[in-house]
């Protein structure tokens, strides 16, 4: 299969950040700073108690319907107070919610309510990459390609809920065990397992992204792509 140049750009995004994290790690202080920084975390999630979990969950579930917000950041601190299972059981939670939410927003609330969360041209290039009745694959092929949002044009092609929460699922078992494993070699100080987390997940995405070039023609992946590039 022909690689297209969207996805070599993807790729060469993947090589800069690499490049970028090798010269934070080896040449600056910052990583110090960061690492003061999780342990304020973890020292204010230990005091806010189910509060803490409550908050996480509810950023993570924003993060799956607002392009911007990500809690990333917070699961070094996350994972040193909870514990690796109780983190990515939280993280899957919000990630289910956010689903919920986002599809449950574009399958009831219209065009107009949809124009406050999404650009129009971007919701009307996620329209034409999830088809009516699309195969199970082809929805969990989309789910690795485009940002977490795509769930507002699920929603709009009245694509089955349960159907999209358990492809929405399948899809974030992966995410969240690179998020988790690089989060702690970032705070035991592995380059290298760190670096894997952060290519595992953009060959990841790549890999989707042939498959729905393969599935829809090079013209939609083209579009497929371009909102990829465009993740947080």
């Amino acid at each position: 299969m022909r690689i297209h140049p969207s996805t070599l750009n993807r790729l060469a995004a993947v090589l800069f950040v690499l490049a970028g994290l090798v010269l934070f790690w080896r040449f600056t202080g910052i990583r110090e700073i960061v690492l003061e920084f999780i342990v304020f975390l973890e020292v204010l999630a230990r005091r806010s108690g189910p509060g803490g979990m409550i908050a996480f969950v509810t950023l993570a579930t924003f993060a799956s319907s607002i392009g911007p917000f990500t809690v990333v950041p917070l699961v070094p601190a996350a994972v040193g107070v909870w514990g690796v299972p109780l983190t990515a059981a939280l993280m899957m939670l919000g990630g289910l919610c956010g689903a919920t939410l986002t599809y449950c927003i574009g399958r009831f609330a219209g065009d107009g309510i949809l124009k406050l969360f999404v650009r129009p041209k971007r919701l009307e290039r996620w329209k034409d990459e999830v088809p009516e009745g699309a195969a199970f694959t082809l929805a969990l092929a989309i789910k690795f390609a485009l940002p977490a949002e795509v769930g507002y044009a699920f929603g709009l092609v009245r694509f089955g809920l349960f159907k999209y929460l358990l492809v929405t699922f399948l899809s974030y078992i992966p995410i969240i065990a690179a998020i988790i494993w690089g989060s702690r070699a970032f705070v035991d100080g592995r380059l290298g397992p760190l670096a894997i987390s952060i290519v595992s997940i953009g060959l990841l995405s790549a890999t989707a992204g042939f498959y729905l070039a393969h599935k829809q023609g090079n013209r939609s992946f083209w579009h497929a792509m371009r909102s990829w590039l465009r993740r947080r």
